[in-house]
């Protein structure tokens, strides 16, 4: 069956909306079905519904650091992929195709082609966090290039603790800062333009974004949730964070996404009342750096 690719059209939206939803759920589900006994039921969903993944998908669509395609079969959208970009590196995702037409080469044509608009950018670097588990992506992405570089567990923890004095909300004064810490904690890193997103508590950031905050200076933050993300200048802020966060937030999703080649901190976290939800990888094609510092990566944009 011949597909297309195109532009992303605002019409589209809300087509291309339910796709994304229908797709990830349809991949939560089959893991599921794997680790039934793992949480309770609708604790593994990416988006919650087809109005959460358009919010995130509108906001890619105005930005100028994210570049976006879309498949066609006779002119129905049947897939889609977005490539975030930050200065010589990139990052893949979302990307999803319709389940009724996975297997027919879509999700190729569309990772294919955002290799290729990076490229064509002479980016140096392209990142993809995958689910370990499905497997047909990982020897699609693997196929086109892509090396597994690192371990990753998306986590959940249970009963935290809260620490007034060091943690406060997060404001837009901060940005400045926050660049300060990316680089003393992760110079190879850069902070990321969904920070600042932030501020508007889209749906998809849950929480409040909490920031911690010791002599003077910001030692880390924490967006808890799927999409959210979080650095600190130890072990031991990264942790209160997520203690706090767990107390101040106990009836949200306040998962987090930990480097299992961290072993300092992924230890620390396992002692704790922590459970792992599921395993992901890190894919890079091309240049790579190991992963410094204490840096817990989001879903998407990493």
């Amino acid at each position: 069956m011949a597909f297309v690719l195109g532009s992303i059209e605002q019409r589209r939206l809300g087509t291309v909306s339910q796709i994304c939803f229908e797709a990830y759920a349809d991949i939560e589900d089959r893991f599921r079905l794997l680790a039934r006994n793992e949480g309770p039921s609708g604790n593994f969903r990416v988006f919650k519904n087809s109005e959460v993944a358009r919010e995130l998908l509108e906001i890619l669509l105005k930005t100028e650091w994210a570049y976006g395609v879309i498949a066609f079969i006779d002119e129905e959208p049947v897939g889609c992929g977005f490539l975030c970009l930050k200065e010589s590196i990139a990052s893949v995702g979302p990307l999803f195709v319709a389940p009724r037409y996975q297997g027919r080469g879509v999700g190729r044509a569309l990772l294919g082609h955002l290799i290729e608009y990076a490229d064509l950018k002479q980016l140096k670097s392209v990142r993809l966090i995958q689910d370990a588990c499905a497997l047909g992506a990982l020897a699609l992405a693997t196929s086109l290039g892509f090396e597994v570089k690192a371990q990753l567990m998306s986590m959940r923890q249970h009963g935290g603790s809260p620490n007034i004095r060091k943690i406060r909300r997060f404001t837009e004064s901060d940005v400045t800062r926050l660049e300060a810490l990316a680089k003393r904690v992760c110079p190879d890193e850069r902070l990321l333009p969904t920070l600042g997103l932030a501020l508007n508590r889209p749906s998809f950031f849950e929480c409040d974004p909490l920031i911690h905050e010791q002599d003077g200076r910001i030692s880390g933050y924490l967006i808890p949730g799927t999409l959210g993300h979080g650095m600190a200048e130890s072990s031991d802020i990264a942790i209160t964070l997520v203690n706090h966060a767990v107390w101040q937030y106990p009836f949200t999703d306040t998962r987090f996404m930990c480097f299992m080649t961290n072993s300092d901190l992924y230890r620390r976290i396992q002692n704790l009342n922590s459970e792992p939800i599921r395993p992901f990888v890190l894919m890079v094609r091309g240049h790579f750096e190991p992963i410094r510092g204490n840096w817990l990566p989001p879903l998407f944009c990493s």
